[in-house]
């Protein structure tokens, strides 16, 4: 036995097969940049469900985030309408249709988004 070995003493597994796969540096980049997209650290995890279920999916769902983020401004701009109306005791037929139009952009891009989230299954 050299320095490098290990002792002989047998560690309890619940999986004691080992597998190996050689690789070159070009797949072994791919299978790197992949395991980074799912968000898995452990090689043995990934490997293990992508050999069993033969993939990983991982949604990026950034896109409805910014999609939250314009409906919270779409509020924002109909509580400062509602605001000066209870102020002024009037309503601007300009504020009406800009934020009408406002609201027609917002809906087409959730719309879309949507469509294209359904698509992608």
């Amino acid at each position: 036995m050299t320095a490098n070995n290990k002792s002989n003493t047998t560690v309890n597994r619940s999986r004691d097969k080992l597998l190996k796969v050689y690789v070159n540096e070009e797949e072994k980049n791919i299978i790197d940049r992949k395991m980074k997209e799912t968000g898995t650290e452990n090689f043995s995890r990934y490997a293990r469900k992508v050999l069993i279920d033969g993939y990983i999916i991982r949604k990026d769902y950034s896109h409805l985030k910014a999609l939250a983020n314009e409906l919270g401004y779409l509020s924002r701009s109909i509580h400062q309408i509602v605001k000066r109306a209870n102020i002024t005791n009037s309503i601007y037929k300009e504020d009406l249709e800009n934020i009408q139009d406002y609201y027609k952009e917002v809906e087409r891009i959730i719309r879309t988004e949507l469509i294209n989230e359904i698509r992608s299954y």
